[in-house]
Order: structure tokens, then sequence, then C-alpha cells
């Protein structure tokens, strides 16, 4: 059996080691993270809406932004792990005002193996909706 690597919480719940639960964890803290919330460790956290908001609202600048900052988040915790990111537009919005991401991953985690798509929308570089996808 493969090693599975447990995520921390602060909650009752303690070490999250089931697949679905540790990428949600995970994702939960990505998305919804202030940057400028330690005064330790400055300039560490990862946050999701500081990115979107670096890029200008941009969700084409951010995409390869928010790539790298996945993989180096969630690859301590799987070891095998594919995803993309990519931008969508709705057609009747202007886009510096709203944005539409697609985060697919793929993962391994010790014997399980698990496929996740969520549609994040943010509006003024603030998230307003985070959409578990379905069979696609």
């Amino acid at each position: 059996m493969a090693t599975v690597i447990p995520v921390p919480t602060l909650s009752t719940q303690g070490f999250v080691r089931d697949l679905s639960g540790k990428l949600d964890t995970l994702l939960a803290h990505f998305f919804l993270s202030d940057y400028n919330e330690t005064q330790l460790y400055p300039g560490a956290v990862t946050s999701l809406p500081e990115l979107i908001q670096r890029c200008g609202g941009d969700a084409v600048q951010a995409v390869p932004l928010i790539k790298d900052a996945l993989q180096a988040y969630l690859g301590p915790y799987y070891p095998s792990l594919q995803l993309d990111v990519s931008p969508r537009t709705p057609l009747d919005i202007d886009p510096s005002i709203k944005v539409e991401l697609l985060i697919t991953i793929a993962i391994r985690d010790g014997d399980s193996i698990g496929s996740f798509k969520r549609l994040v929308l943010a509006e003024d570089s603030k998230l307003s909706s985070i959409i578990k996808l379905n069979n696609g």
C-alpha cells in the first residue's frame, strides 16, 4: 500500500486522509486564504484572490501563475498530480470585471485515483462562487 500524506486541519476532524476530503480542504485554503494573513511568513500564503488581483483581473494572464501556485501547493500532498487551469470568459460580461476559471485536477493518492473539476467565479478580484462540477 502506498503512503498517503494527510492534510492537517485546526478543526475537530484533525488530519484529513481521504482523497476528496484532502483536495477539498487544500482548495478551500487556496481559494479563501488572505495573502496578508500572516506576519511571521510574509509572502508565503498562497491565495487565489491575490493572484487574480495581481493580474488586474485578467484571467488569461493569471492562468500560468495560478497553475504554478497550485502545482507547488498541492504537489507535496499528491506526488502524482496533473492539473489544468483554463479561463472561461462570458461573452456578455467585461472580462476585467468578471473572471471564470475552470480548474481540472487528476490525482493519485496512495492506491486511490480521482479526477476533479472546479469552476471558480470572481468579480472585481473577489471570489463570488466556487462550483464543484460532476461528470465533465
